[in-house]
């Protein structure tokens, strides 16, 4: 048997559809293009510096407690006509308790990368101990934040297991087709599912041994070490970090796996099946960064961001954005350049968006000069491009000087995005929907 939907079991395999069988199936090989759902919705402050800003798209970014100010966390204004290879003022917001310390009535979230925003607006980000100077927040290096979208004070979501050396988390997704979460951890390699009040349901392994071990000492081992996760169809993808720039593997190069998701939307094992192995730099060895980000555009391709590593530490330079389409054959990397930051455009700092209206990845050194140093966001024409074509946002607004090793992942609203009131009609020979 194969995992497949009911219109290819009848036309494409010539097969009976069984959905309330329980069987064991050969993990199936090829990819679907599926257009990616982007039900990211915007947060509700009421607070003055908030609510200036107008009707357009929302970025959300993630940074290094070491940066400039402090806010590990920012929202920028992406309304009107934005111009290209520049500064320019746009609208930022950050909540006081985002800064670190803070003094709010709010935990302080310390070190955090990962990021997921759910329909209403809350934003999730989860812990990391992968920044030069990495800062324990208040619930410890498992802890996943709820930024509320209301209030804007985080609160603790979800506290995962920490129990051998405190290696931090990878990332965090929002599945908003099966209302639950992913969150990859470094601790003991597994990747956790989460529900909307943070409980975690169960957890996946993708070795099957190693993080389930007593006394599996972390952070979990290069080839069992997953970072990006996101879900895309029936499917949940994640990368494995095999590999950096200090620890070049000579038999495994980062990966890009998926597992099947059943019913309940747990990861069914047996289902894993390699999706995508990364090309090596073609000037620097054999040898690529770790994958830290997955995102799947509206038109189904997907887009990964890599992040420069140094053993557990942010590098620099050395991490791109790719485009990778479904094909009869698999994932194959397209034609389209997505050339980011200066120099040879593998400045990606690890966080990758794909919406309708452009790819948007975290960057460092998208100009670099005296008076103008833009470290924060490039945001990319669909079809690839490079800093000439591109939006190029300083994450705190301040070009005199660099914030290189300090950008985080990044999150964009889309037009289809979020929650909103209204009636709902559904056609009298739909009932059964």
């Amino acid at each position: 048997c194969v995992y497949t939907n009911f219109e290819k079991c009848e036309f494409m395999y010539f097969g009976t559809f069984l959905p309330e069988e329980t069987c064991e199936c050969e993990p199936c090989e090829e990819c679907e293009v599926i257009s990616s759902p982007n039900c990211v919705g915007p947060p509700q402050y009421p607070y003055p510096d908030y609510t200036i800003f107008g009707n357009g798209h929302i970025a959300i970014q993630t940074a290094s407690t070491s940066i400039l100010g402090g806010s590990t966390l920012m929202l920028f204004d992406l309304s009107g006509t934005l111009p290209v290879d520049t500064a320019f003022p746009l609208n930022r917001y950050s909540h006081p308790s985002w800064e670190h310390p803070n003094n709010d009535p709010a935990p302080d979230m310390g070190s955090i990368f990962g990021l997921a925003v759910d329909e209403d607006g809350n934003i999730y980000v989860s812990t990391t101990k992968t920044w030069w100077a990495d800062v324990q927040g208040t619930y410890g290096w498992g802890a996943v934040y709820k930024v509320d979208t209301n209030t804007a004070l985080p609160e603790l979501f979800a506290s995962i297991p920490m129990p051998n050396n405190e290696s931090g988390l990878g990332t965090i997704t929002y599945d908003c087709d099966r209302s639950q979460f992913f969150v990859s951890s470094f601790e003991d390699g597994l990747i956790y599912r989460l529900d909307m009040n943070g409980t975690i349901l169960d957890s996946f392994d993708h070795i099957g041994t190693h993080g389930q071990q007593s006394g599996y000492a972390g952070p979990a081992v290069f080839g069992d070490r997953p970072w990006a996760v996101e879900v895309h169809g029936d499917r949940l993808y994640y990368s494995l970090w095999n590999e950096n720039e200090v620890n070049i593997s000579t038999t495994l190069d980062n990966e890009i796996w998926s597992v099947s998701l059943d019913g309940t939307g747990s990861p069914l094992v047996g289902t894993s099946q390699l999706e995508i192995t990364s090309s090596p730099y073609y000037n620097q060895g054999n040898w690529s960064s770790p994958v830290s980000d997955i995102d799947f555009s509206p038109g189904g391709t997907m887009f990964v961001s890599e992040r420069s590593q140094e053993a557990n530490s942010v590098s620099a330079h050395r991490s791109r954005v790719l485009e990778y389409e479904c094909t009869a054959t698999g994932w194959i990397l397209t034609s389209n350049q997505y050339s980011v930051g200066l120099g040879q455009g593998k400045n990606a700092a690890g966080g990758v968006d794909a919406t309708s209206h452009g790819i948007w990845a975290s960057a460092d050194a998208m100009h670099f000069d005296i008076g103008d140093y833009i470290y924060g966001f490039q945001g990319l024409p669909l079809t690839g491009g490079n800093t000439t074509t591109s939006v190029l946002v300083d994450y705190q607004d301040d070009t005199t000087g660099s914030d290189k090793t300090m950008i985080g992942d990044i999150i964009v609203t889309d037009e289809d995005g979020g929650s909103s009131d209204g009636a709902c009609c559904y056609p009298e020979d739909c009932d059964w929907a």
